[in-house]
């Protein structure tokens, strides 16, 4: 008996750049204290990337990728409707138009639309920078839309000049992808696959100097997601020396630069803590969340950089997490208010 087997022949010839080890799982041990059913609470959460690779492999392939698709909202509201039929015929002409074609290797992240600089420097600029490595050369970065004012000059601050289109591309295409065994997958497109967590020395060659010179911050947020009791954990922050911080008062310069040196850091759950990736050691950070929510992306990503990592949670009703992310969400741009005994307890051990 025979088996028909798949032909060889039609497959695209794959040429691989760099083959290398996938940083290790490393654990970090975070200090949890939240606030549950009016009940203070403490406990150590171990953190790690989610997802294991033998090896992290970057190649490229010559071919035609297909035409960005901006993703459809639900047909809810007069104005969604409205945008979903603009997104239908604009999403109908990249896919008719005649391809782009690239002279150089092409890293396509349209999938990931940064929303934040947070998206930028965990995942986009590392996987850029690993990609643009093993090439050797200069490389394209397709994004979905051109970035503008902070998320430009924060590209700009690596070099990084990228180009949005939504038509189909052909060229050299890089594919970045980790290996478990025989088995291959890609990495921009697996769910935990942070960037930063495979490239983590991705910035260890860059340096932000700093006129400022701030040992000690307090990154701050203005609405939405600021603190209720602002006026009292400020305060209560500069009596241990830190200087209040709203990162959007400072070019991105000053930004990557105070991120870069500072030694302590408390900091409202957001992007601004990505800054600290920049930081070769962090001695501590305490990171201050909304009510009932918790995630570990910055202890995760920022790993070992960091020496003693707490996190508070205000309050805490397992209840939400267990409806899901939509029963999550609401709560996660709401202001709150810290436990100010619990804060001042925190830096009394860290001081």
């Amino acid at each position: 008996m025979t088996t028909n087997q798949p032909s060889t022949n039609s497959l695209k010839p794959v040429k691989i750049l760099s083959e290398t080890d996938a940083p290790p799982m490393t654990i970090s041990n975070v200090g949890l204290h939240y606030v549950e059913a009016g009940q203070a609470k403490s406990i150590s959460v171990p953190t790690m990337r989610p997802v294991y690779f033998d090896k992290i492999v970057v190649s490229t392939v010559f071919e035609t990728l297909p035409a960005f698709e901006a993703a459809s909202a639900p047909n809810n509201s007069l104005r969604n409707i409205a945008r979903n039929a603009v997104f239908t015929a604009r999403n109908l002409r990249s896919s008719s138009a005649k391809p782009v074609t690239f002279s150089t290797p092409v890293l396509d992240m349209r999938a990931i639309e940064p929303h934040n600089i947070a998206h930028l420097l965990t995942d986009i600029i590392p996987y850029y920078l690993l990609a643009k490595a093993a090439v050797g050369s200069d490389i394209t970065l397709l994004l979905s839309r051109q970035p503008k004012g902070a998320f430009a000059d924060l590209l700009a601050a690596f070099n990084i000049v990228p180009i949005a289109e939504s038509r189909r591309v052909t060229g050299e295409i890089i594919k970045l992808r980790g290996t478990r065994g025989l088995s291959v997958f890609d990495l921009p497109e697996t769910f935990g696959c942070n960037g930063i967590n495979f490239a983590p020395h991705a910035y260890d060659a860059f340096n932000f100097p700093s006129t400022l010179n701030l040992d000690k911050i307090f990154l701050a947020r203005r609405a939405p997601r600021n603190l209720g009791n602002q006026d009292e954990v400020e305060a209560l922050a500069a009596g241990y020396g830190y200087k209040t911080i709203y990162t959007e008062d400072y070019t991105i310069a000053e930004q990557l630069g105070i991120g870069a040196h500072a030694k302590h850091v408390i900091a409202v759950h957001g992007a601004a803590i990505s800054l600290l990736l920049l930081n070769k050691k962090v001695d501590s950070v305490i990171e201050l969340f909304p009510t009932n929510v918790h995630h570990e992306l910055f202890p995760t990503a920022l790993g070992e950089r960091v020496v003693r990592y707490e996190q508070i949670v205000p309050g805490f009703d397992p209840r939400v997490a267990h409806n899901g992310w939509q029963a999550i969400l609401p709560f996660k741009s709401r202001n709150f208010s810290v436990d100010v005994t619990l804060l001042g307890g925190l830096l009394s051990e860290i001081h």
